[in-house]
C-alpha cells in the first residue's frame, strides 16, 4: 500500500516482506485536495510493517530537512503530537488493523497535507489438535492429540480417535492429501469458524448394524489459553447433523 507525499504528497508503504505494492504520486500544490491511494485488503498477517517516505519535489528548498510525523490513534499528526517521528523512511510495525495519519514537516515550517492508509492485520490461528493419517482405514484421518487449552479442548466433544471425514466442505474420506496440506485448511483468520465433519467409531456393539457415529461441529480458530474454561460433555446423540454409520474396516 503506497502513498506519495512530495510538496503535497507523502508514500506509505504496506510490506509484509520487502517489496513495494503500488505507487501512486501527486505535484498538487498545498491548497489542493488530499492524494488518493489504493488500499490493499486482500493480505492477511500477524503483524505488519509501515513505512512512510517522503521525496523533496520542486518547491522544497533542497536545503530543507523534512521530518515524518504519524499517528495510528485516528488523531492529526503535528511537530508536537505523534507516535512515531524521524526522518525518510519512517518505519514501524503494527500489530493490529488501524489507520495510518502521517505528514512531512519542513524546517523552514512548512507541512504537507496529512495523509492516511488503512492497513489490515489478521492473526492467523488454528484448533489445537494433532491428527495422523491411517492408510486403508475407512476415514484416513484421525485425531491423535488435543492440546490443553487449544479451541478444541474447550469445546470438549471433538475426542482423540475421531475421524475427520471433512474440514470445510473438503471430503477426506480416502483422500490423496498429505498431512501439511490438510492442516492448511485448518489453520486461518483467528475468530473464524471452521467446520468439520467427525465420525466416530463405536467402543462397544450397539447391535444396529451400524459401527459409528457421524456429526457436525463448528470450531473456533483461537490461540490457546490454558486458563479458559472447558465445556461439559454433551451426549454425541445431540451433536448437529448426528446419524449412525457404517465405518468401513
Amino acid at each position: 500500500m503506497l502513498l506519495f507525499l512530495s510538496k503535497c504528497s507523502l508514500l506509505l508503504v504496506s510490506s509484509c516482506s520487502s517489496s513495494l505494492s503500488s505507487l501512486l504520486s501527486s505535484r498538487s500544490p498545498p491548497s489542493a485536495s488530499l492524494p488518493s491511494f489504493p488500499l490493499r485488503s486482500d493480505h492477511v498477517a500477524a503483524t505488519r510493517q509501515v513505512q512512510v517516505v517522503h521525496s523533496k519535489l520542486d518547491g522544497w528548498q533542497r536545503e530543507c530537512e523534512v521530518t515524518l510525523y504519524a499517528t495510528t490513534d485516528g488523531s492529526q499528526p503535528t511537530a508536537r503530537h505523534f507516535e512515531h517521528k524521524g526522518p525518510s523512511p519512517l518505519v514501524f510495525s503494527i500489530a493490529k488493523s488501524l489507520r495510518v495519519s502521517a505528514v512531512a514537516v519542513s524546517t523552514d515550517a512548512r507541512a504537507s497535507p496529512t495523509v492516511h492508509a488503512d492497513f489490515k492485520c489478521h492473526a492467523q490461528a488454528g484448533v489445537g489438535m494433532l491428527l495422523y493419517k491411517v492408510v486403508g482405514h475407512g476415514s484416513d484421518i484421525q485425531v491423535k492429540e488435543i492440546l490443553e487449552g487449544g479451541s478444541v479442548w474447550q469445546h470438549n466433544v471433538i475426542q482423540i480417535g475421531d475421524c475427520v471425514a471433512s474440514i470445510a466442505g473438503t471430503e477426506l474420506h480416502n483422500t490423496s492429501m498429505e498431512l501439511p496440506d490438510i492442516t492448511r485448511l485448518i489453520v486461518g483468520q483467528a475468530h473464524s469458524t471452521i467446520r468439520f465433519k467427525i465420525v466416530r467409531p463405536d467402543i462397544d456393539t450397539t447391535g444396529d448394524g451400524y459401527n459409528a457415529s457421524e456429526f457436525f461441529v463448528n470450531i473456533e480458530r483461537k490461540a490457546a489459553d490454558k486458563k479458559a474454561p472447558r465445556n461439559a460433555p454433551v451426549p454425541v446423540t445431540s451433536l448437529e447433523g448426528y446419524k449412525r454409520v457404517l465405518l468401513e474396516e
